[in-house]
């Protein structure tokens, strides 16, 4: 509040500060008494499997977070054009600037055959094709043709996924403290939804 000279904006900042800090306090509170019960069902014998522990997650996402499962396709106008690309079913994307090809991705396998490439016609196209297949999306992907439109749909949907990880990530902490089950667990969760 240093340099605040209003005293209505400081008495503004001071609610909002102590609303924030009472509700960050009870999130807490809630969270560790999870853990507790989490630590006395662990007690009982009960030996918990990362499948299990998924599908628990993903009734409470299906029950209570459904927008988290929506799609890529959910956030395309259908309305604007779209240059449809064939994405291999495996190989690791990489970005590839070379002498014949602009704005590509090269997907490199560990056999020692030929690494199919994608050439798109912007850097704005092959960066949303690499955030949807770095999620995933392989086979017929549809990128917006205008450079804008994939650009704000690049941020949209970006926001999106970091939005879904950290939701997803804080529904499993609620559920396990052992940082190796979370993972197994979160990896689950992804290829499900």
């Amino acid at each position: 509040m240093l340099g605040v000279t209003s005293e209505k904006e400081r008495t503004n900042m001071l609610a909002d500060l102590y609303a924030y800090l009472a509700e960050f306090f009870e999130w807490t509170r809630q969270k560790e008494e999870r853990a507790i019960q989490n630590k006395k069902k662990a007690k009982k014998g009960k030996i918990v499997r990362p499948a299990e522990l998924a599908k628990d997650v993903y009734s409470e996402v299906e029950r209570d977070y459904g927008t988290l499962l929506r799609t890529y396709d959910d956030f395309l106008d259908f309305e604007q054009a779209f240059d449809t690309y064939q994405v291999p079913g495996n190989g690791q994307p990489e970005p590839l600037d070379g002498l014949f090809e602009r704005h590509a991705i090269r997907f490199l396998s560990r056999k020692s055959e030929e690494a199919p490439i994608i050439e798109t016609r912007s850097d704005a196209q092959r960066a949303l094709l690499l955030l949807l297949v770095a999620h995933g999306s392989r086979g017929l992907v549809r990128i917006p043709v205008e450079d804008e439109v994939s650009k704000a749909l690049h941020t949209r949907y970006a926001k999106f996924l970091r939005q879904r990880s950290e939701t997803l990530r804080t529904l499993v902490e609620e559920r396990t403290t052992d940082p190796e089950l979370q993972e197994k667990v979160y990896a689950e969760l992804l290829r499900r939804v």
